[in-house]
């Protein structure tokens, strides 16, 4: 049977041997996404604290050719400049083992890998109802109603373009 996936760095192909790789190069910021799940958001001025955090790594070069790199006849190759942390190895590290080509990648060895932060409060359905609720009730706003009705007038004149 036929390799459908790549795993590693040997290269089958489906095909057979004499088909070129289809080489998709891409080039973009590499950063990563921390997620902090908190049980609600935080006041001004105040601290909360996290009940877990998850880690990913985002930028959309990257993630495709991740996904480009599954297929036996893509060569996926990513030029991007890196922070030369840890973090920086860890995602070059990463790539590598998905199948992502980095030769091209710079590495800065006393810059950081770009960081994005996301507050995810846990609220449920029934929360999120619960407060909006009675700014969607109509008796809510009811101290905004003109105590008086509202009547329009009809003009008997003829209108501009009505012939006669």
């Amino acid at each position: 049977m036929a390799k459908l996936r790549r795993e590693g760095n040997d290269v089958q192909y489906a095909s057979g041997p004499s088909l070129k790789p289809l080489r998709v190069v891409a080039s973009g910021t590499l950063f990563l996404t921390h997620t902090l799940s908190v049980p609600c958001h935080p006041g001004p001025s105040s601290a909360i604290r996290a009940h877990s955090v998850e880690k990913a790594r985002g930028g959309s070069a990257n993630l495709v050719l991740s996904l480009l790199a599954q297929f036996a006849n893509v060569d996926a190759v990513l030029v991007a400049p890196l922070g030369g942390n840890d973090e920086g190895k860890a995602i070059l590290r990463d790539l590598e083992n998905e199948g992502v080509t980095t030769r091209y990648c710079k590495l800065w060895n006393d810059a950081g890998i770009p960081s994005a932060w996301i507050l995810h409060a846990d609220i449920t359905h029934e929360d999120f109802v619960s407060l909006l609720g009675p700014l969607s009730n109509f008796y809510t706003y009811a101290c905004y109603r003109n105590p008086a009705p509202i009547t329009v007038r009809s003009s008997t004149a003829a209108l501009p373009f009505q012939s006669q």
